[in-house]
């Protein structure tokens, strides 16, 4: 699995994006059952708001989404809604979940989740250096922005991000001017400290529910911050902390042991979690799935290591950032 290597303006960062996920958008994404529901929300008001918003506060990332549009060969406003369906369809995700956990002299974060990757292009460690910005090694989803699985920047900024669906939400009600969670993720990337981090997602209005943990090797201190039907929950990561973005993973959160090691978190999650379903349906899905994978940040004082990891134990290359 390679590192890709991204320099430049926003436009042209975005048009590298795309440039790498074109395959695997145009062979996978664009034929999905999930992609034919998100189709229903074009031209929808609450998407119309949501471009609104975003073009106003954050106009470097609709740069960044022009670029995505034109490396992806997609219109705008379908790389923008595709950008927008951890919101407006967070039912639709795929599973997953991540788990942080915090010591004395170190920080890990450990995202785990079920993505398709007999694909190529369809995840990815990437590392860019935008114009002017600290620069951020990111685990990229195909036709996405930066920030939306788990990343780390060259300031120090640790950050994963699930989408939630919580009972009861109307994604379609107009919420007044909000704004995509990828936007909120991706800004969090330009920040320069875990303070700016925590005050972007407390201060940006939501669209839609997340989830998000957020660490420093230069603090002691991890935040578990919860988004939830227009409400903000922020607390200390005191020893580990889990959240689900499915419940078949409750039970491995569950599992965990108190005060786990790094690799006792790996080798859980390289655990898939069952799903509730016969036997044989099972054994079918067991043969013609894909490993599903893991993504870790490692950090100490002074750096910070990302890797991803496939179930079958497979290790991309290691990526050490170092901490500004």
């Amino acid at each position: 699995m390679a590192i890709a290597r991204i320099e430049g303006s926003a436009f042209a960062i975005g048009q590298a994006l795309g440039r790498l996920a074109n395959p695997a958008m145009h062979a996978h994404c664009l034929k999905s059952e999930a992609w034919r529901r998100l189709l229903q929300w074009r031209s929808h008001p609450a998407l119309v708001r949501l471009m609104a918003a975003t073009q106003k506060y954050f106009p470097e990332y609709w740069q960044e989404l022009e670029g995505l549009s034109d490396g992806l060969d997609m219109e705008f406003a379908d790389v923008f809604l595709w950008n927008c369906r951890a919101d407006l369809m967070p039912e639709s995700a795929d599973p997953y979940c991540s788990v942080a956990a915090n010591r004395m002299q170190s920080r890990f974060i450990l995202h785990a989740s079920e993505e398709d990757l007999s694909v190529p292009g369809s995840a990815c460690f990437v590392e860019v250096r935008p114009h002017g910005k600290p620069g951020f090694v990111d685990m990229n989803i195909f036709g996405s922005l930066g920030g939306q699985r788990i990343a780390v920047n060259r300031a120090g900024v640790m950050l994963s991000v699930l989408a939630n669906h919580s009972p009861g939400t109307d994604e379609a009600a107009d919420k007044g001017e909000s704004l995509p969670a990828a936007i909120v993720s991706r800004a969090l990337l330009d920040t320069g400290s875990l303070e700016e981090a925590i005050d972007i997602v407390m201060q940006c209005p939501h669209f839609g529910n997340a989830h998000y943990f957020l660490a420093s090797p230069k603090e002691f201190i991890m935040i578990s911050i919860d988004c939830a039907n227009g409400k903000k929950t922020l607390v200390p990561v005191a020893n580990k902390h889990g959240r689900a973005g499915s419940g078949r993973w409750s039970a491995l959160l569950e599992r965990i042991p108190n005060y786990p090691t790094d690799d006792d978190l790996i080798r859980l999650f390289l655990q898939q979690p069952e799903r509730q379903e016969p036997r044989q349906q099972q054994q079918a899905r067991r043969r013609d799935s894909s490993p599903g994978v893991l993504a870790a940040l490692r950090a100490d004082c002074r750096t910070v290591a990302c890797q991803i990891i496939t179930s079958g134990g497979h290790r991309s290359e290691t990526v050490i950032v170092d901490v500004t």
